[in-house]
């Protein structure tokens, strides 16, 4: 009889710490990111001209009779994968996609004539420290570091051109809320994924 005490205490008390525990360590998540890096950075150079001059040579006659219209920057978008190696680390990969392009339209009418784009494919190493990691809310800051590829398209291009350089992104401060499979979760950082980025995320 005291062994079978002993027994349901043991068993018990093992239950109990792995509730509190909750080992999930692999989290999936999709993000949407604001304020990427590439914007800034490739504003001022991705495409030909400015403003019309208001003397052209014969080089410039097409931006005689084009103009260009407003920038346009969709939300960047990526996927990820990380794995919890203990109480505070985690490690993984993400991979984002960022597109932002700018509209030739015609002078005389105002149609859509060609389009200047510059498309951006990233891929990082990530490496994130949770500073708190109990109850429903948890935050932390990360690295990432890894190459893009993209690819540009001004005004007299017939085709894109294609370059790989380094990217990387920090992020200073995120918050992930959730204690069961499914969390959500909000970041302010600087870099290739946006100053501001917010998403979904499913531990197991």
């Amino acid at each position: 009889m005291k062994q079978l005490f002993v027994l349901i205490s043991v068993l018990i008390a093992l239950s109990a710490k792995a509730q509190e525990k909750q080992d999930f360590r692999h989290l999936f998540s999709i993000d949407v990111g604001i304020g990427s890096l590439y914007d800034v950075r490739h504003d001022d150079n991705l495409y030909d001209y400015d403003v019309l001059p208001m003397v052209y040579s014969s080089k410039d006659y097409h931006q005689a009779q084009y103009y260009k219209d407003n920038t346009y920057h969709p939300a960047l978008v990526d996927v990820n994968y990380r794995y919890l190696a203990s109480k505070h680390w985690a490690y993984g990969v993400t991979a984002g996609f960022h597109t932002f392009y700018q509209k030739w339209r015609e002078i005389a009418t105002g149609s859509t004539y060609r389009e200047s784009r510059e498309t951006n494919l990233s891929i990082m190493g990530v490496g994130r420290y949770y500073w708190r990691t109990k109850n429903w809310v948890r935050t932390y800051s990360e690295l990432g570091l890894g190459i893009r590829t993209h690819w540009k398209k001004g005004f007299y291009d017939e085709s894109y051109q294609m370059k790989n350089d380094i990217t990387g992104h920090i992020t200073l401060l995120g918050v992930e809320v959730g204690n069961k499979h499914l969390i959500g979760f909000g970041e302010f950082g600087v870099g290739a994924l946006g100053l501001f980025r917010g998403g979904i995320g499913y531990r197991f």
